[in-house]
This record gives structure tokens, C-alpha cells and sequence, in this order.
């Protein structure tokens, strides 16, 4: 597993919700976090796919990171 920590413009929460829109599966850090905290970004864990899958699931996470921008 990868952690990803992400910029304060990002929540990863949201992050989390619209690539599972997408199928694609992550945690949100904040999630495992007892009480409220600053820590932001997202656990990846790709172990279980092939370069190709891989891939392609980055390019829906980047999309994703382009839209909450916008």
C-alpha cells in the first residue's frame, strides 16, 4: 500500500466518494484518525492489479483531482 498525503485544497474524503463513483477504491486518511486531525490524503493499495489496471486507475484519479479543482 501507498499513502498519498494531498494538498489542503483537496479533502480526501471527497476524493475517496467520487472515485468510488468511478470504481476505483481508496481510503481516506482521515477516516482511520480517532479524533478530528490535519491528516489528509489517501491510502492506495495496487498489489492485486496488473501495470495496465494500474494505469488506468491513476487516470481516473487524476481526472477526479482535475474536477474538485475546477
Amino acid at each position: 500500500q501507498i499513502a498519498l498525503h494531498l494538498e489542503d485544497r483537496f479533502d480526501d474524503a471527497v476524493i475517496a466518494k467520487l472515485a468510488a463513483a468511478r470504481q476505483i477504491t481508496v481510503n481516506a486518511l482521515s477516516q482511520f484518525c480517532y479524533k478530528p486531525s490535519s491528516v489528509n490524503g489517501l491510502l492506495l493499495g495496487f498489489c492485486a492489479f496488473t501495470e495496465e489496471e494500474m494505469a488506468a486507475a491513476l487516470t481516473v484519479l487524476k481526472d477526479i483531482f482535475h474536477q474538485v479543482e475546477q
